[in-house]
């Protein structure tokens, strides 16, 4: 089967939103980023979620269209209101930055913290970098540990960096804190 929406008319139980989520993808890493646009429009006007949070991707990187970053955060919007936690943590992204919406830690840092309870590990690191800098939040180097250890769990590089120089930075009592924290 050549998974084209033109299977839809022979395949009837094939979702719409699925075929054209996947010609996206398919034009997409083939370099046809006019075309992956289109798809993922179609696959959108489906329903289908992951196919918004890609085209926020695009408006945010101007990939097939003119970048366009108040675009691209309300496809985030829409694909986080739906359950998307990449878009959730994509919002987070925007809001530290100021890109298309009001520059704002510590709505970024309660976008983290979202992404984080469905186990996201850049938004894992992002939290704890927060913590470790107090933007958007009390700086807490325990609080900042123990967020980037959850993404060094997941295989975080930059995870792992970070928390060695926050670890140089914590008292005696943080390091105690923390080695409390830890599973033995």
């Amino acid at each position: 089967m050549s998974n084209t929406p033109s299977d839809i008319t022979s395949n009837p139980s094939l979702d719409a939103s699925i075929i054209f989520f996947r010609d996206g993808l398919t034009t997409y890493h083939t370099g046809r980023y006019g075309k992956a646009v289109q798809d993922f429009f179609k696959a959108a006007k489906q329903g289908h979620v992951g196919a918004v949070h890609n085209l926020g991707c695009m408006f945010a990187r101007g990939i097939g269209v003119p970048r366009d970053y108040v675009k691209a955060a309300q496809l985030f919007r829409e694909s986080a209101r739906n359950g998307n936690v990449r878009a959730v943590y994509n919002l987070g992204c925007m809001s530290a930055r100021g890109l298309g919406v009001p520059q704002d830690n510590t709505k970024a840092a309660k976008l983290f913290r979202i992404a984080t309870e469905q186990g996201h590990a850049s938004a894992q690191n992002n939290l704890g970098i927060m913590y470790a800098k107090g933007q958007g939040v009390s700086k807490d180097y325990v609080r900042a540990f123990k967020w980037l250890n959850l993404a060094v769990v997941q295989g975080h590089e930059k995870a792992k960096k970070t928390q060695d120089l926050i670890t140089k930075r914590m008292t005696p009592v943080q390091r105690e804190a923390v080695e409390k924290l830890s599973p033995k």
